[in-house]
């Protein structure tokens, strides 16, 4: 039998916050800003996974590592604990994305959309390339940040949804794409629209809007 020892919540392949089940207290004080999670011989940190969004964990002990594999998740529930003599691992991945993951969706931020997106933009090295392109059903206003040149801001204004995809490469390391949809509305209440702008736009799926960046770049420098 399974015995869950913490309940960790991500968002967006970060730990949001931690509960203890055993002492049932809050757990969150070994949640990092980084989005890694470290406790009881236990981490927890993002990391990719064919190239898509995930998490590693591992388990030490004072004589060896008794757990480490690399699990594909975005958002959700990570249960750590035990199954008899063996550290074992539950994900479970946010429900709502069953909706939307046919559209290329990793992850769903349950919040207004219409706010200001800061992102990374470095497009320019060879070695290390990180960049994210916000799309919406509202009004989308790009530029570069005039006190930060490698930060693009995205300001989103009457929208239901938006979504955010984001790249990051670095040499010797797979690349990573992952989007994310922003909303307040119920996702399954989104499918037809979300499916009929990827008809318009001719993509398959939103990380397809990752191959826009030259345009977005030139439109927001000019």
């Amino acid at each position: 039998m399974f015995n869950p020892v913490y309940a960790l919540e991500i968002i967006n392949q970060q730990v949001n916050s931690c509960k203890a089940l055993l002492a049932g207290d809050d757990a969150s004080r070994a949640c990092r800003p980084d989005g890694s999670f470290t406790c009881d011989g236990w981490e927890v940190k993002p990391c990719t996974v064919g190239g898509s969004p995930g998490v590693f964990i591992k388990k030490a002990t004072e004589t060896s590592v008794v757990y480490r594999r690399a699990h594909l998740i975005c958002s959700g529930t990570i249960l750590l604990g035990q199954e008899n003599d063996h550290y074992e691992v539950m994900i479970k991945r946010t429900s709502e994305l069953s909706a939307v993951a046919q559209f290329g969706i990793h992850g769903i931020r349950s919040v207004n959309p219409n706010k200001e997106y800061k992102v990374s933009w470095c497009t320019f090295l060879d070695s290390y390339q990180a960049y994210a392109i916000v799309v919406s059903d509202g009004m989308v206003n790009a530029r570069i940040n005039p006190t930060e040149k490698k930060e693009m801001i995205y300001e989103i204004s009457d929208a239901t949804w938006a979504i955010q995809a984001g790249y990051a490469y670095r040499e010797g390391q797979d690349a990573t794409r992952a989007v994310v949809l922003y909303t307040d509305q119920d996702p399954s209440a989104l499918e037809a629209e979300l499916s009929q702008y990827l008809d318009d736009h001719g993509m398959t799926d939103f990380a397809d809007i990752l191959d826009l960046w030259p345009e977005i770049d030139e439109n927001a420098t000019t």
